[in-house]
């Protein structure tokens, strides 16, 4: 994958935005840096005075600096790795042919497993009856549950937006999924979880087709993300009708 080099220049995250945007299921990562990271660098290989591709630096929210890439070919994406600033300890790659490069030149190690992300544009089941959105007031049925997120998580995410959907019980919450990571063109199914005991019913599938259909509702594509080893949400995604768009791993930067 050869073409000629581009120039790199800084640019704004506006610009980076809309040249992401042409693709916001892969750039999903980007896309998310850019909406909520801290610390945002931007960084664009120009080519007859076009972007050809974009370096997004960023603090994510354990403090460590992290780069990803998104570019047209090995013409854009050269620049941009020899523009990448110092201090970067973080790479997530999602495009495989960007690997060979990055790896020389940062002596990348696999960080964690890789993810498959999946994607949504239509559900193959409907929205489960079951599963309701969960508001400030369920927040007492949150603190009595044994769930994945405590209550001040729960507080804390609607105050950001975001939407949970649960399935309650004997005033028990027993299954929960979130609508959440907003962009401009999808939003994320996370935070799946089912109480031990009730696991093997189908409430996983429930919530997380309940939260998907809701962010389909508000014109998005909704976005599933699963360890690449954990079958069970794979299988979860694939019932609700998520279609598997690629794997993304993250590596940590070698000093050298």
């Amino acid at each position: 994958m050869s073409a000629s080099a581009a120039t790199v220049r800084s640019i704004s995250p506006e610009q980076a935005t809309t040249f992401l945007g042409r693709d916001p299921v892969a750039t999903v990562e980007l896309l998310g840096a850019l909406r909520y990271d801290r610390e945002i660098r931007c960084i664009g290989a120009v080519r007859g005075g076009v972007l050809a591709g974009v370096l997004v630096v960023a603090r994510e929210e354990d403090d460590t600096l992290a780069a990803r890439f998104e570019a047209a070919d090995e013409g854009a994406l050269l620049p941009l790795i020899a523009a990448c600033p110092t201090g970067v300890q973080r790479i997530a790659v999602h495009r495989p042919w960007t690997l060979p490069a990055l790896t020389t030149a940062f002596r990348l190690v696999q960080e964690q497993p890789s993810e498959t992300v999946f994607s949504a544009a239509r559900l193959a089941i409907p929205p489960a009856p079951t599963a309701r959105r969960l508001r400030a007031a369920d927040a007492p049925i949150v603190a009595a549950s044994a769930a994945m997120m405590d209550v001040t998580a729960f507080l804390d995410g609607l105050e950001q937006g975001f939407r949970p959907f649960g399935i309650v019980a004997n005033d028990r919450l027993i299954a929960h999924a979130i609508a959440a990571n907003t962009m401009d063109w999808t939003e994320e199914v996370m935070s799946v979880w089912t109480a031990p005991r009730r696991r093997g019913q189908g409430l996983a599938t429930a919530v997380v087709a309940t939260a998907a259909a809701d962010i389909l509702s508000h014109g998005k594509t909704a976005i599933y993300v699963a360890a690449v080893t954990n079958r069970a949400s794979q299988r979860v995604a694939v019932k609700v009708g998520f279609q598997p768009a690629y794997d993304i791993a993250t590596y940590r930067v070698r000093p050298g």
